[in-house]
């Protein structure tokens, strides 16, 4: 088998989802440095051990995995792999046992949210780098000096930390490498906090309620959105729609949970959200991972994706990026080229106007 690619420090790597060993050569080609993928649940409820429960989302068992670390290797590609996700006494001993599976087949390290698991991890003296998922939700040095008393090397940032708050981090704490979305599913809410987001199926829902850390969580959840968080349903990111209980799940107007969520997401363009023209300022403040959200997605969508970004990374010359006006410019047309669509506010991960962008 080839041999892990080497990470060089202070490279940009783009980060994309893979979810079929045969999409890597493809990967490879379009500028992906690196990818992330899961593996489906096993018995009856087939539920997942990472944050995708759609069995599109992930590998049918563990020879698939590695064939799929087999091929990205060969195409020069790091493989993450995701245990993004909270669980209870059982489902984490199923995810202790994937790690050890994961690392068997040649993974090159851990996506992980959480605090049971990064403990056993630590306690087992687990050898791969971990990476800190957006569901550990680092907003601050504070919450960065609590992880530390953990072998993490680098943290997932977040959706809704601002650029000036990723830049005060990066210069923080230099020794750690910090990942940022750029392409897809930017979601007004919080994915730490949420028990709403990517297709949480009742029995996950269960084992979520059942941590420590969902069930503190949900404190900060407002009292309108927590009927909706037991509930058997499709997520509101990706079905459009929450199933309602007799008398419950309505807002503080009276008005059906189900209206007030599709209010807030008609704001945001979930899916076709993107932070190209960012990415210079973003390169320039410290981060050196940019994600793509697109597990599930077919391999053309994620190749087109990835070339964006490399193409808004090449127009960065020995002395940087051209002005961000013009940078921007093309941006927007090569997003409307792929995307049939003028990009704006709603499609936008950093609108300049939002407290997202403050700088």
């Amino acid at each position: 088998m080839t041999g892990p690619p080497t990470t060089v420090r202070g490279q940009i790597r783009v980060v994309t989802g893979m979810d079929f060993p045969t999409e890597a050569p493809a990967l490879a080609e379009a500028g992906a440095s690196e990818v992330y993928c899961g593996l489906r649940g096993a018995g009856a409820t087939r539920s997942s051990t990472n944050r995708r429960d759609n069995p599109l989302c992930n590998l049918d068992g563990e020879k698939q995995l590695r064939e799929l670390v087999k091929m990205a290797h060969g195409s020069n590609l790091r493989v993450q792999f995701a245990l993004n996700t909270f669980y209870d006494e059982q489902s984490l001993g199923v995810a202790m046992q994937q790690a050890l599976r994961a690392q068997d087949a040649g993974v090159d390290g851990v996506i992980v949210a959480d605090l049971g698991l990064l403990r056993s991890l630590e306690t087992s003296r687990f050898p791969l780098p971990l990476t800190l998922s957006c569901l550990g939700v680092v907003y601050n040095t504070e919450a960065i000096k609590f992880y530390l008393r953990f072998p993490i090397r680098r943290i997932v940032l977040p959706r809704h930390v601002t650029l000036r708050e990723m830049a005060r981090l990066c210069v923080a704490y230099p020794e750690l490498e910090f990942e940022a979305f750029v392409f897809h599913d930017r979601c007004p809410f919080e994915d730490g906090f949420c028990n709403l987001a990517h297709e949480i199926p009742g029995s996950l829902q269960t084992r979520l309620l059942a941590t420590h850390a969902a069930k503190a969580a949900m404190r900060l959840v407002p009292d309108r959105l927590r009927h909706a968080a037991g509930r058997p349903a499709l997520a509101c990111l990706h079905a459009r729609s929450i199933e309602r209980k007799q008398g419950k799940g309505m807002d503080e107007r009276g008005r059906p949970l189900e209206e007030k969520v599709r209010e807030v997401l008609a704001e945001h363009d979930v899916y076709a959200a993107c932070a190209l023209c960012d990415i210079p300022l973003l390169v320039r403040i410290g981060i050196r991972y940019l994600k793509i959200v697109n597990r599930g997605s077919t391999t053309t969508r994620k190749t087109q994706t990835i070339r964006l970004i490399r193409s808004a990374l090449t127009r960065q010359g020995d002395e940087g990026f051209k002005r961000d006006s013009d940078h921007a410019r093309e941006s927007c047309l090569e997003y409307r080229r792929v995307f049939g669509r003028n990009c704006g506010p709603r499609t936008c991960y950093y609108p300049p106007d939002s407290p997202r962008h403050a700088w």
